[in-house]
Order: structure tokens, then C-alpha cells, then sequence
């Protein structure tokens, strides 16, 4: 170092400058999520998968309940509609079957037609509960085919008709006949016999009404389903 005089200025060291930062360029979508909300989503114009796939689903299921709420067609069953001004005898299924089954002799064959007209005139059904002045009971009627028979229950539902079935066969089991379920359907929809279980609840409750006809059904040797008929042999 060199010896400064006394008399002499001192010099003052210059400060370095500060270089000055420099701005970062921000997006335009960066400082709206940075102002507290997010920049729209920019549309391609089209229909996601996803609204296809809600739009697939609403029709499919609009189409289903309509298949549900149209009744089944029944203008070929015998016996259908119901007649309330019918005034022709009516075989009485009870009696007959029952001496039949004593006499233990001749089958019993029952039409389809005379088998709706007793059901007409044995069973009356009433819809209970809050919905008992909307749904209306019309009548059980079957329709007998080779080798089962189709069973089925009208109601009204505000003055509409709704019809539901079950799929119904005999077979023997250690000598004794058995009924056998296939399923059924709702409206115009079928259903197979392991979805059909609420459904043969309802129609279980209804057959108590024609219990004494059932048991001596049951006692018969064979029962055949066939077209526009039913026989019962007391012999098997």
C-alpha cells in the first residue's frame, strides 16, 4: 500500500451497480389462476363420449319403461276380457275336480274358457294401501300351452291397463306333483325365473284364494298343459 498525505482527499470507492431483475413473462393463464379463478375450457366444437353415453343410457331406460307400462297383448286367450253381464253357467272347477278325484276313473279336461270364467267368478281381488283408488284389480287369467301354462294379472292403473305373469308347469316327483316356475313378465318385458322372485310373491298371495282348488290339484296323478287346455288324471 502506498503512504496517503495528510492534506490529500480521500477517494471514494464507487459502489457496484445492481443490475436490475428482469421481469418473467406470465401467461395469461397463469395470472387468472393466480387472480383466483381458472381460464375456461376451450370447446373442440364436438359431443363428448361421456353425454353419448348418458344420452344411450336415458333412451335405454325410457324405452324399458315403456316396454313395462304396455300391457301384454291377451285378446287370444279364451275367456278374455271378463264378461260382467255373462249370465252362461259356469263349470265349477272345485266340485268337479273333487269328484273326479274320488271316482279315481276318468280324467277331467278343462278349457281354456272354462277355466277363465271360474277364475272370474272365484277370485275378486282388491288393490289396498294409499294407491287403492288409482289401481283397480280386473282379473287372473291363463293361457294354457303345450306343456306349461302362462298365468296372468290385470290391473288398472289410473284407468291404463298393467299386466304381469309367471311361467307355470307340473312335474312329478315321488309320485306327487309339484309346480314348477319359469320365470314371467312385466308389461311386455320378461323376466327369468331368478329376477322373478318379488313377483311370485304377489302371485302366492293370490293363489291362496284358490287354495282348496291347488291341494286337490296336487293329489292328482298327472296334470298335462296343452293347447287351449288342461287335463287331470286321477291315475297318472
Amino acid at each position: 500500500m502506498r503512504p496517503q498525505s495528510a492534506g490529500a482527499p480521500r477517494r471514494r470507492k464507487k459502489a457496484p451497480r445492481r443490475k436490475k431483475p428482469v421481469a418473467k413473462k406470465t401467461s395469461a393463464a397463469a395470472s387468472s389462476i393466480r387472480a383466483g379463478y381458472r381460464p375456461a375450457a376451450q370447446s373442440s366444437g364436438g359431443v363428448s363420449v361421456f353425454t353419448v353415453l348418458l344420452l344411450l343410457i336415458a333412451l335405454a331406460m325410457g324405452g324399458f319403461m315403456t316396454m313395462v307400462m304396455l300391457p301384454k297383448d291377451l285378446s287370444a286367450v279364451a275367456g278374455y276380457p271378463s264378461d260382467p253381464e255373462d249370465k252362461a253357467e259356469v263349470r265349477n272347477v272345485l266340485s268337479e275336480s273333487l269328484a273326479t278325484l274320488i271316482a279315481h276313473d276318468n280324467s277331467m279336461v278343462l278349457s281354456e274358457q272354462d277355466m277363465n270364467r271360474y277364475l272370474q267368478k272365484r277370485v275378486v281381488g282388491k288393490q289396498g294401501g294409499f294407491l287403492g283408488n288409482f289401481v283397480k284389480f280386473k282379473g287372473i287369467f291363463v293361457d294354457f300351452k303345450k306343456g306349461y301354462a302362462d298365468v296372468y294379472v290385470e290391473r288398472s292403473i289410473f284407468s291404463y291397463p298393467f299386466t304381469m305373469s309367471c311361467q307355470v308347469s307340473m312335474e312329478k316327483f315321488k309320485r306327487k306333483m309339484n309346480w314348477k316356475v319359469a320365470g314371467g313378465s312385466i308389461g311386455r318385458v320378461n323376466i327369468p325365473g331368478r329376477q322373478f322372485q318379488p313377483i311370485l310373491k304377489a302371485f302366492r298371495r293370490l293363489a291362496m284364494t284358490c287354495e282348496d282348488e291347488l291341494e286337490i290339484f296336487n293329489k292328482m296323478g298327472d296334470i298335462q298343459f296343452e293347447e287351449d287346455r288342461m287335463i287331470l288324471n286321477p291315475k297318472g
